[in-house]
Order: C-alpha cells, then structure tokens, then sequence
C-alpha cells in the first residue's frame, strides 16, 4: 500500500496531490492512515523518541496504526 506522509492539513497543495493519489492509483492501493507533518516528528532525531507527553504519545500511535495496517495487508 501507499503510506502519504508530512502532509500538512491545511495545505490545498497537498489535497491536491492526495487527490491525485487517489485517482492514480485507486483507494484501495492506499492504506488509511495518514501521517500528518508534525514538528514533533523533526525532534525525534536529535532527542529520541519519547511517550512521556501528549504529543509524542499521540504522533507515536499513528505509527502504531499504519504498522497494523501494514501487518494485515501480509496477512
């Protein structure tokens, strides 16, 4: 599947290109996920990956989402 990934919300670039995504390749090619440009996400590489506050706990399961989405395409 295609994972879309640093998308900002707002952007009407990026809806266009998700857009286009999506009629390229079908929704069904597409996992559901989205992972939504965080600058939480930019720390992690100089401070390492935390789950002590909300954020990082919130940026983390969207991780943990697309692993199970990944893992039950294998299936």
């Amino acid at each position: 599947g295609i994972l879309r990934v640093m998308l900002d919300k707002g952007s009407s670039l990026d809806q266009a290109v998700m857009d286009d995504i999506n009629k390229q390749f079908g929704e069904e090619n597409l996992l559901p996920t989205v992972i939504h440009a965080q600058s939480r996400l930019k720390r992690y590489g100089r401070t390492g990956i935390t789950v002590s506050g909300y954020f990082d706990k919130k940026a983390l399961s969207v991780y943990n989402d697309v692993t199970n989405e990944i893992l039950e395409r294998i299936k």
